[in-house]
């Protein structure tokens, strides 16, 4: 069976879906100096942590999960300036 995925660039605190769905991967970036955190919450900023990485300074990565990380409201990313995200929810 298939899944219909959508990929969101993120490079602000921001809610990117207002359904629910699965978290299926993030590829992140941190351009600062400096650690970071990127946030992933289900439903608004005062939601339920479903995924947080510490991101080090100047740092790169990607990130799959095979099944995904279910999101029974909504998506809602909080990121610091300078770092940029795409997630893939479907």
């Amino acid at each position: 069976m298939s899944t219909n995925l959508t990929a969101i660039y993120v490079a602000a605190t921001a809610t990117v879906t207002d359904y629910p769905t699965r978290l299926r991967s993030i590829d992140w970036a941190n351009a600062a100096n400096q650690f970071k955190t990127l946030t992933v919450r289900d439903a608004s900023a005062a939601g339920t942590v479903i995924y947080q990485a510490a991101l080090p300074a100047g740092g790169s990565s990607n990130v799959y999960l095979d099944d995904g990380i279910r999101a029974n409201n909504k998506v809602h990313v909080s990121v610091a300036t300078s770092v940029y995200a795409t997630i893939v929810v479907g």
